[in-house]
């Protein structure tokens, strides 16, 4: 098992994004209302859970409307900051 410190037990997240997860693995789905894991990048594949619609980020899976949901992707700064992301070629 590794430790909480080391390198393959990292994964890079915006502050944002950490302080709206905080502790939780899981939320409710809103669809369904059963509780859901949220996407895991480390074992689950991006384009199997989310496909992009313009700056916004659309979920095709539970785990993926739990995750858009919890981590607020798609709020209007968020958003806006995509756009000029995706206009300057700087996201994909």
């Amino acid at each position: 098992m590794a430790l909480t410190t080391e390198a393959e037990n990292l994964a890079l997240a915006c502050p944002y994004c950490n302080r709206a997860k905080g502790t939780d693995l899981e939320s409710i789905d809103p669809e369904t209302g059963k509780l859901t894991p949220f996407f895991n990048p480390r074992t689950q594949k991006w384009s199997d859970h989310f496909q992009m619609n313009g700056a916004e980020i659309a979920p095709l899976t539970a785990e993926g409307r739990v995750t858009v949901a919890i981590l607020q992707f798609n709020q209007s700064e968020r958003l806006e900051e995509r756009e000029r992301l995706i206009w300057a070629g700087q996201y994909s």
